[in-house]
């Protein structure tokens, strides 16, 4: 169980990221300027550059000399039932 917790550790201290269980304060998007952030353009740029650098599965792998960590495309963007979009709980 340490080798798993090795690699959790390593692979969420590589994103640059924050949303979900992989918030960190000094990623975090700036507030949108409108109470909808889909009529805020600029906050939608930013979210969607983010999004398409982090939109895949983090994979890992333990080594002789510690974790691997590599990334993979995900498979349900070939046909999304939904479609990810920003949440806000202001």
């Amino acid at each position: 169980m340490l080798e798993i917790a090795h690699l959790i550790l390593k692979a969420s201290r590589l994103r640059d990221e924050s949303r979900g269980s992989h918030y960190k304060p000094e990623f975090a998007l700036p507030k949108p300027k409108t109470p909808n952030p889909k009529d805020d353009a600029e906050f939608m740029a930013a979210w969607k550059a983010r999004n398409d650098k982090w939109l895949k599965n983090t994979m890992g792998t333990w080594t002789p000399d510690g974790p691997r960590i590599e990334y993979q495309e995900l498979r349900s963007l070939k046909n999304p039932i939904l479609s990810p979009e920003p949440r806000h709980y202001d």
